[in-house]
């Protein structure tokens, strides 16, 4: 198991999403088997909603709850696809997370990095998130399955609307094809669990490279500090102080690019849960209204509710404190005594200080900043759709 966020990838191993590193021969080639079917059966089952959507007459309660369904494995299937398809370039990430200049160079910036990620440490309170997350989201599917499988009755009613191109009134037909509904229903609900710690779990890292970027400018000040006290203005003098600060615009380039690759790599799953959420919450929240008070399905659909709000808010946060994070950098950099080297290493510190006024933010699908402002958005959107619905 991965040492970074071992329990988001613990998650993925299982519904067949992430083959461990380690594994070889035919350990490989039976999860490749497993991969290659958990990604057919949730496609086929995505297309079986979507044209049961389109051939069948349902009432608009019906319809509500058939499209919510639909994009929730429309966006679990982007999600998959999106880790398959950037394997190796999510193992090239967590080998950049252990080699310079992300590496910790000492206790206290191992110290930073602890403190920011929460969300992967096995022996802090903070990590539950990862585990809270994943019982809660599993408590909403149970609620789900505990009113759809009453509800099934052989031949023809399955727990989930679907047109199927075959018959399945046969008892042993029908009881496989409903099998595999609750089966993908299950993956579809672990790789949004996956997904939603996986991102923003590398998002935090990157904030606290941000952070250790922040303590290395004060050490960089200091031995420039020093340096000018303790000798003269000379050549030598000049290629040292250089050289100081080479290395740190080297480390700032690496954070800016590496935070960029982490997002390209997600931005299309992630654009797809924004775009899917507040047509879910407003959908939901329909259906939610217009249902009589049952316990089970009551609670269920408030569980479903909640945890799709919590789905975009974990993406929206995530981005928006490492947002912040860099804005912190540009003041944190003012604010040390840098006014106190000499003349050239000042000209290269204002050069420095110049560039980190540059805003980093992360734009979801090239249209939305992700950010508190666009989570807020999103539920005003979803809000409005709700009172046209109505």
């Amino acid at each position: 198991m991965t040492p970074i966020l071992p329990q988001s990838f613990f998650i993925l191993t299982c519904i067949g999403v992430w083959r461990p590193v380690e594994w070889q021969g035919w350990k490989c080639v039976l999860y490749d088997a497993y991969s290659w079917f958990v990604v057919i059966t949730n496609f086929a089952f995505s297309l079986s909603q979507f044209l049961d959507i389109l051939l069948v007459r349902t009432s608009i309660n019906e319809l509500t709850n058939n499209m919510t369904m639909l994009l929730v494995m429309v966006t679990a299937c982007g999600k998959i696809v999106g880790i398959l398809f950037n394997r190796n370039e999510i193992l090239e990430i967590l080998r950049s997370l252990e080699e310079k200049p992300f590496k910790p160079r000492d206790q206290f910036e191992k110290d930073i990095r602890k403190k920011y990620i929460h969300i992967s440490r096995e022996d802090s309170p903070k990590s539950l998130l990862t585990r809270s997350y994943s019982v809660y989201l599993t408590i909403g599917i149970s609620g789900i399955l505990l009113t759809r499988i009453p509800e099934a009755k052989l031949p023809d009613v399955l727990p989930f609307s679907s047109w199927l191109p075959y018959n399945y009134s046969k008892q042993n037909v029908y009881l496989i094809t409903a099998a595999q509904q609750v089966f993908n229903s299950l993956i579809s609900t672990y790789a949004q669990v996956g997904f939603d710690t996986l991102f923003p779990g590398l998002m935090m890292y990157v904030s606290a490279q941000t952070n250790i970027l922040q303590y290395r400018f004060n050490k960089v000040i200091k031995a420039l500090e020093r340096l000018n006290f303790t000798h003269s203005a000379n050549q030598n003098t000049k290629i040292v102080e250089r050289n100081i600060i080479t290395e740190w615009v080297e480390c700032h380039i690496a954070v800016l690019s590496f935070a960029d690759y982490v997002y390209e790599i997600f931005s299309k799953p992630v654009f797809l849960q924004y775009c899917s959420s507040s047509i879910m919450l407003c959908g939901t929240v329909y259906y939610f209204s217009s249902i009589p008070m049952d316990y089970v399905e009551c609670v269920s659909t408030m569980v479903f509710i909640i945890g799709t709000i919590l789905q975009i808010f974990m993406c929206c946060m995530s981005a928006h404190q490492l947002t912040l994070q860099f804005e912190n950098l540009n003041e944190g950099m003012y604010n040390t005594d840098w006014f106190n080297l000499s003349i050239n290493a000042r000209k290269s510190i204002i050069i420095i200080v110049l560039k980190t006024f540059q805003p980093v933010v992360f734009m979801s699908g090239y249209i939305v900043t992700l950010s508190i402002e666009s989570f807020k958005s999103v539920m005003k959107l979803s809000y409005s759709i709700y009172n046209v619905l109505q």
